[in-house]
């Protein structure tokens, strides 16, 4: 089995006849004793899935603050093209952006198969002076003679100063059997780390360990491990991270995730553990998954549209590409604060200068019947 390194999964969608399920929100929750919510996530979906927005609140001190935004942009193939995270600035009342990744794909033919691997990775920082992207730092795939990625090699100052490369070996079913880590020291290629990968008869990856090479003594030093558990249905149900004590000759855990997934197959909550000693694990962080399904039929239109500014401040834009009849805003406790009729608009402006500031529920119908729900913000 092939199996696609540096894929990043940032997004779930999951199709059962014409219903569609798509992950909500996120939240997120510490233990104390009990579990406490501290923060949210929210996903919206745009350009009928191939655009994902997911937006990080805290709400630890009881009333909900944007912390930062997620725009992932993937391809006709379902692949992530672009990633920026943006973070909320109190002083400027604005998101502003911090950081973007661009990833470019490449063929290569795998015995009598054609297979994409992510070819390039470009990293972007966000200039507040210029109001441009700099570029950080590429990262750039090569391939061996069986068609498998064999190196990935990272520069920065755009693509003019070497900083590391990483070597893959193979097994013979086409796994990761071993990386190896190199850093560019002294126009040279300087070993720093191997990690080896190990399998059940399943092929499911079951732990993998990392050595840091000791160039004084000329050996390997044996430093981290992870170790990976399944469920009856194959999947992924707990990761445990463990580090090597050289003067014990022994394995300490650190932390564990245990996975718990619904009916359908789709992951329900994550705990976050930390090792408290004596085979006892203490609770660290909760994520508990919330999914919306929707039923529509083939070929029926689906509204596309974008909210915005965010936050709103005297006004909000929609941008749809069908008509909106009706803007509804609810306040936290259900109350409609504003509604406005017959818009019939595809991108319609909608007050928001006699709202006071918080969060709220923007209730959008369309022409066409769809109904929309999303959550805003108004500050003044």
């Amino acid at each position: 089995m092939i199996k696609t390194i540096l894929t990043l999964t940032l997004s779930i969608f999951t199709f059962i006849a014409f219903a569609q399920k798509t992950l909500d929100s996120r939240n997120i929750s510490a233990w104390s004793g009990s579990w406490s919510q501290v923060a949210e996530e929210d996903y919206e979906y745009f350009l009928n899935g191939d655009s994902t927005v997911i937006t990080q609140n805290n709400i630890s001190s009881g009333n909900p603050i944007m912390v930062r935004q997620e725009f992932i942009r993937e391809d006709a193939q379902g692949r992530v093209k672009t990633y920026e995270v943006h973070s909320y600035d109190q002083n400027e009342m604005a998101v502003i952006p911090q950081t973007k990744i661009h990833n470019t794909y490449a063929t290569t033919v795998v015995g009598s198969s054609t297979v994409d691997f992510l070819f390039r990775i470009v990293s972007y920082t966000w200039n507040k002076n210029t109001q441009h992207w700099d570029t950080g730092f590429v990262e750039v795939s090569e391939v061996n003679n069986d068609g498998l990625v064999s190196s990935k090699t990272t520069y920065e100052g755009g693509m003019t100063l070497k900083y590391s490369k990483f070597d893959i070996v193979y097994n013979s079913k086409g796994d990761i059997d071993t990386q190896y880590v190199y850093v560019w020291s002294s126009n040279n290629w300087a070993l720093n780390a191997r990690t080896h990968y190990h399998y059940n008869g399943s092929d499911q990856l079951t732990h993998e360990i990392t050595d840091y090479w000791n160039p004084s003594g000329g050996v390997y030093l044996t430093y981290l491990r992870y170790d990976y558990g399944y469920n009856a249905d194959g999947k992924r149900d707990s990761i445990v991270t463990s580090q090597w004590s050289q003067a014990s000759q022994a394995w300490f855990p650190n932390n564990r995730t245990q996975i718990t997934y619904d009916n359908d197959g789709d992951t329900d909550y994550e705990i976050n553990q930390i090792y408290a000693g004596s085979g006892n694990w203490t609770n660290q962080f909760k994520f508990d998954y919330i999914y919306q399904t929707t039923n529509s039929l083939p070929n029926l239109p689906i509204a596309d549209f974008r909210i915005f500014p965010v936050p709103a401040n005297n006004h909000l834009n929609i941008q749809s590409n069908m008509a909106v009849s009706t803007v509804e805003v609810y306040d936290m406790n259900g109350q409609l604060v504003k509604k406005v009729n017959s818009l019939e608009n595809l991108n319609p402006q909608i007050p928001t200068y006699d709202i006071e500031g918080g969060i709220y529920f923007l209730k959008l119908k369309f022409h066409s019947g769809q109904v929309e729900s999303r959550k805003i913000v108004v500050r003044h």
